[in-house]
């Protein structure tokens, strides 16, 4: 006794599952270019560290990005 499905809800999931790996994607490709820009500062090395201020810094330009992507892709 299972409802049938609408066609309408797997193509509302296919695009939220695309554009979902589309803008993970373009936050990870973000990162990589912000680490290769800012190349005095190695971000890995300062997070073994514990460096907090680069952690905040790091966690800060993630969200942004995260925030600017959300934006576009909607």
């Amino acid at each position: 006794m299972l409802a049938e499905v609408p066609d309408m809800f797997w193509l509302s999931l296919k695009g939220s599952v695309t554009f979902g790996m589309l803008g993970i994607f373009l936050l990870i490709a973000g990162f990589k270019l912000f680490d290769l820009i800012l190349t005095k500062v190695d971000f890995q090395e300062k997070m073994q560290e514990n460096a907090i201020a680069c952690a905040i810094i790091v966690s800060s330009f993630i969200f942004s990005l995260a925030y600017i992507i959300s934006s576009v892709v909607q």
